[in-house]
């Protein structure tokens, strides 16, 4: 978890997410959230909602008493399963079109 210290004025407050980040997709910043990064916005966005859904999950789990944690053999499979950039661009499209349906105007 990298500390957030607020909005990254300096240079050297972007190459401390980017240094956190590493080769990763995102990183979780103390008292701000989390980034997530990718080949295009497509996939840092679908990235993004699926760490939201993710955090979701796992709070809900929590609360619901005793949360079964998956193994780290599976979850090195479903990364590479489904972690890819190409799957991070597709799992956007669903929702583009969606949007694109109900507010056509956004592409005038």
């Amino acid at each position: 978890m990298q500390a957030y210290n607020g909005i990254a004025s300096e240079l050297s407050e972007g190459e401390a997410i980017a240094n956190a980040l590493g080769p990763r997709k995102a990183v979780i910043c103390r008292n701000h959230g989390h980034f997530t990064v990718g080949r295009t916005v497509e996939e840092a966005v679908f990235w993004f909602l699926r760490m939201e859904r993710a955090f979701e999950q796992t709070l809900t789990a929590w609360m619901a008493g005793n949360p079964i944690e998956v193994d780290p053999a599976t979850a090195q499979m479903t990364v590479k399963q489904v972690g890819s950039p190409k799957a991070g661009w597709f799992g956007l499209q669903p929702l583009v079109d969606k949007v694109i349906a109900e507010q056509p105007d956004l592409l005038d």
